[in-house]
């Protein structure tokens, strides 16, 4: 599930103060909700910004006011916010808040509405079981790339000092700011045009993905895997160096290929936590199946592998129906024929316009009731 609000709803111009915490709270109305019901769930906030510069001055003592970049003001905005969320009773180990600044637009901020779109907060709640590692896939934009490295190893012993380093081609430069490693922000170490990526001593059986973006200048190729791994296992300083007559070419991610035909299933408002994450092979096999969808289970059981509380019997709608609770299997769908009662019958799996992930376009709980009961 991600939510997304402007800045000018919940800060005072080019500041970290929020326009008032009570105004805030109503703004962040809906996320509260989710929440409530998913209290199991983790939230990554990100806070982003257009690229305008920033006005800053000085007291008579010399002391500057204002932030200097973009990049620290969406830092300082991010921390507000997660203080917000910590009063609010957000357990600040299930909280992850990421200042981005102006590396991850949505539109190009040659106007109004496209400045509008980028300085926005973006929340995504997901399953604790599922690490998000960035939640914006990064929009098309001639100048730039998004690069993801994907590391697995299962060779059975334990590697230490692990370390990949990649060469940026020229008319190419990286962004600083824009790594993410396990979650969090990380920073490369630059030698040239290699960018050091240290990953420290891992399992003996891992995967992991690393995400950075890379600014493209005129005549820059695509930007390559890694070019050279270092590691040591036991007593051993290894070094593996892909051959540069073979250059390891970089895979799209499994959303980029599923959106290729899939288009739709991203193009509303809220959006399914696993689908904002990347993670479509979370919930689908994409070679084959023996359920409908290609679902890794039937709906239902897939639905209540991460939801187990609604799975249980008690739902939310409980309050709103005569008995224990509303079915959610095992009973005729009224609304599709041909079709048995599963968490589909009333929520999309992947986007809706409303939260809840509400079907059938319905913009509240009564609403979405009244489809299948007239009366």
């Amino acid at each position: 599930m991600a939510f997304t609000l402007s800045t000018k709803e919940l800060f005072k111009p080019e500041s970290a103060v929020l326009v008032s915490k009570q105004k805030a709270k109503d703004s962040l109305a809906d996320f509260f909700n989710y929440l409530n019901q998913n209290p199991a769930d983790k939230v990554r906030l990100e806070v982003h910004s257009d690229d305008s510069k920033l006005k800053t001055r000085k007291t008579k003592s010399g002391k500057t006011i204002g932030f200097k970049t973009n990049q620290a003001l969406t830092s300082a905005r991010g921390a507000a916010l997660a203080a917000l969320l910590k009063e609010a009773g957000i357990d600040k180990k299930k909280l992850i808040a990421v200042g981005m600044g102006d590396k991850l637009p949505k539109a190009p901020n040659k106007t109004p509405e496209g400045r509008d779109l980028n300085n926005r907060v973006e929340i995504v709640v997901y399953p604790s079981d599922l690490k998000v590692l960035n939640s914006q896939k990064l929009p098309v934009l001639k100048d730039r790339e998004r690069v993801v490295v994907t590391v697995g190893y299962s060779q059975g012993s334990r590697i230490r000092k692990l370390r990949f380093i990649e060469r940026v081609p020229k008319g190419a430069s990286y962004i600083k700011g824009s790594g993410f490693l396990k979650g969090k922000a990380m920073e490369p170490k630059m030698r040239g045009n290699e960018l050091i990526w240290d990953f420290g001593d891992m399992d003996s059986n891992f995967t992991e993905s690393l995400f950075y973006v890379v600014k493209k200048g005129k005549g820059a190729g695509t930007i390559p895997l890694v070019t050279k791994a270092q590691y040591a296992s036991h007593d051993r300083e290894l070094t593996r160096e892909f051959d540069p007559k073979e250059p390891v070419q970089r895979a799209s991610t499994v959303m980029e290929i599923c959106l290729k035909c899939h288009s739709g299933a991203m193009n509303r408002k809220f959006k399914h936590g696993p689908v904002d994450g990347g993670r479509c092979n979370l919930c689908h096999n994409p070679h084959a199946s023996g359920n409908a969808a290609w679902l890794r289970k039937p709906s239902w059981d897939l639905c209540t592998t991460c939801h187990a509380e609604q799975g249980s019997g008690v739902h939310v709608i409980t309050a709103f129906v005569k008995g224990t609770s509303h079915p959610t299997t095992k009973r005729r769908d009224p609304s599709r024929r041909g079709k048995r009662l599963a968490c589909a019958s009333c929520h999309e799996p992947h986007s809706a316009d409303t939260a809840y992930l509400l079907a059938f376009e319905a913009k509240t709980r009564s609403e979405l009731c009244a489809h299948c009961h007239k009366k």
